[in-house]
């Protein structure tokens, strides 16, 4: 056992020879005054019985050290030391039980050799000072637990929240794809129901009464199509009923034709359908992707793999293009706009779930990775085919 630092630098303050002894006799320490005395370096004698530097007698060492080890004042007595010309010198010593700065570990003793005469004042004074130290210690290390267990505390409310957040904008979503397509959608459709009954009559209207009642039939098709897609995008209706292969199928396809980006999907075929919250997530992450490589990465073409290995399912998503910034992949980075809150949230869809997510730079382009464990409560199984879309 070896003495720790903090006796290790007050060790060193004192000009004449230091040993710290254990109570069975072995040396566990010296200062550099003792390994000069001595004549040897200091760590070919740390270990040794103490009979290896005094020529006493071992028992009368034990007595002597047993005696020491009693008070927390220095016992004087002589020993019989062997110096670094290999002589036998009987010298003064002193020697007091040294308390240790850690509780938990048992003390030393200190043999001090030819001490002056506040030698024992000064070892009182060292024990105080170690004792100071290690109230100290103590007090900062139930600081540091104490807001270990705050920061803590305080990130578990960050992601609960973070998961009510997310859970909650896909109910909204759902809601208000619910109320776009039965409240708003109905309405324009008994609009345009309403302009074609009047179209049945445009006979008797003039010329350009006609052409603006077909403009405004052209409009209120229009209008249906894009509430019909918004309502689409924000929550797909076939999602819940068809599942999620036919959703990122029908997402894919009108993707492409706003972004022109060509998109290679791949999903494979389950027997089963996945959880619910899982087929959320995963086509939010596929949502969130997409609509990152057409912001941001200039790529003309992107591929989506979805299989599930033995318990886990796989999501690769790849584009071609410029690459990712470092700065946009740093969790800790604040400045997230644009790609970074994208990030974010497929990081946090992923922790919900169990999974892991690996983001990293490809040749050329970018590679999302997304890994999600599949109990056996979910029934999803791998077939031999798959749904595939070359678009």
């Amino acid at each position: 056992m070896k003495i720790d630092e903090a006796q290790r630098r007050l060790a060193s303050l004192f000009p004449e020879p230091l040993l710290f002894i254990t109570r069975d006799g072995t040396i566990a320490d010296a200062n550099e005054a003792a390994a000069e005395f001595l004549g040897r370096p200091r760590d070919t004698f740390v270990g040794l019985p103490l009979s290896e530097v005094f020529a006493d007698d071992p028992e009368d060492i034990l007595r002597f050290l047993s005696r020491c080890s009693r008070s927390n004042r220095f016992a004087a007595g002589s020993l019989k030391c062997r110096t670094k010309d290999g002589k036998f010198v009987v010298s003064r010593c002193e020697a007091g039980y040294l308390r240790p700065s850690n509780v938990d570990e048992p003390g030393l003793i200190v043999l001090r050799h030819a001490p002056r005469s506040a030698a024992t004042d000064n070892f009182v004074a060292l024990n105080d000072q170690l004792g100071i130290l290690q109230k100290a210690r103590h007090r900062l290390e139930a600081d540091v637990s104490a807001r270990t267990a705050d920061l803590q505390e305080a990130g578990a409310r960050l992601r609960e929240l973070s998961s009510r957040l997310l859970n909650s904008q896909d109910e909204e979503r759902r809601r208000l794809a619910r109320e776009l397509h039965d409240s708003t959608g109905q309405l324009l459709a008994a609009i345009q129901l309403n302009i074609s009954l009047v179209q049945a009559e445009a006979t008797r209207l003039p010329a350009e009464a006609q052409k603006r009642l077909s403009e405004t039939m052209d409009i209120a098709q229009q209008a249906i199509s894009e509430v019909r897609t918004m309502s689409y995008l924000l929550h797909p209706p076939m999602l819940d009923e068809a599942g999620l292969a036919l959703a990122l199928q029908w997402f894919v396809e009108g993707f492409q034709e706003r972004s022109k980006i060509k998109i290679d999907l791949d999903v494979a075929a389950f027997i089963q359908r996945l959880p619910q919250n899982m087929e959320t997530a995963i086509f939010r992450i596929i949502q969130e992707a997409l609509t990152n490589i057409h912001r941001h990465s200039e790529s003309s073409r992107a591929s989506i793999r979805l299989s599930l290995d033995a318990n886990e399912i796989l999501l690769t998503i790849r584009d071609m293009g410029k690459g990712i910034a470092r700065s946009a992949l740093h969790e800790g980075n604040h400045k997230r706009r644009t790609a970074g809150v994208g990030i974010q949230g497929m990081r946090e869809r992923v922790r919900q779930l169990g999974g892991r997510i690996n983001i990293r730079a490809a040749d050329p382009g970018t590679i999302v990775e997304v890994f999600l464990p599949v109990g056996n409560e979910s029934h999803a199984t791998r077939t031999a085919g798959t749904v595939s879309s070359h678009l």
